[in-house]
């Protein structure tokens, strides 16, 4: 279809009206968060590809069944449940110290708290007229300070493809819309 200028500029004045902002910016933080989500619980790395967990000691401890979230049962050294003596052991020998420890309660190794991939899975919140995302940081829950000071703020930034992919995602809609397809916006 041919249109004269003013036809032109009242026809994308027409679609700028139908930009609904806030909907489009969602849909692209949405997605870029869940692509965050995916590296930092299934790939365990950071923002600047580095592991989020250096490794874990494999110094050997003893560990109580008391401090465990999984049944630990009480082993020595040598793999036996009693001493020499016929005492019983307390605690279970880990000779493949904390990393060991991990492996053995089944916890993804950044997944140091048990809410804390749905708190951040959940975190996606509208601020004025942009999205953030977090865990909690509440006085009362000093364990997310701790976790973000453990393991840095770069843990939760967005890495440069992630980024660029958010600006593609915003570009593309907006595209879209000013080309009159409004059907995938």
């Amino acid at each position: 279809m041919q249109y004269t200028t003013e036809q032109y500029i009242a026809e994308l004045e027409k679609r700028k009206k139908t930009i609904n902002k806030a909907k489009i910016i969602f849909g692209c933080a949405s997605s870029t968060h869940n692509a965050q989500i995916k590296r930092m619980w299934d790939a365990s790395v950071n923002a600047n590809n580095e592991p989020l967990v250096n490794n874990y000691s494999t110094k050997p401890f003893y560990l109580s069944p008391y401090s465990s979230p999984k049944g630990i049962k009480p082993v020595g050294k040598t793999g036996r449940t009693t001493f020499k003596t016929g005492k019983a052991h307390k605690t279970q020998y880990l000779s493949g110290g904390y990393q060991q420890f991990k492996t053995i309660i089944g916890r993804p190794f950044f997944e140091v708290f048990g809410q804390l991939k749905q708190d951040f899975t959940n975190s996606l919140t509208l601020r004025g007229e942009s999205y953030t995302t977090g865990v909690k940081t509440d006085l009362s829950e000093q364990k997310y300070r701790n976790l973000i000071k453990k393991y840095g703020k770069k843990s939760f930034m967005l890495t440069k493809d992630e980024k660029t992919n958010y600006s593609n995602c915003i570009n593309r809609k907006l595209n879209n819309i000013l080309r009159g397809e409004t059907a995938n916006v």
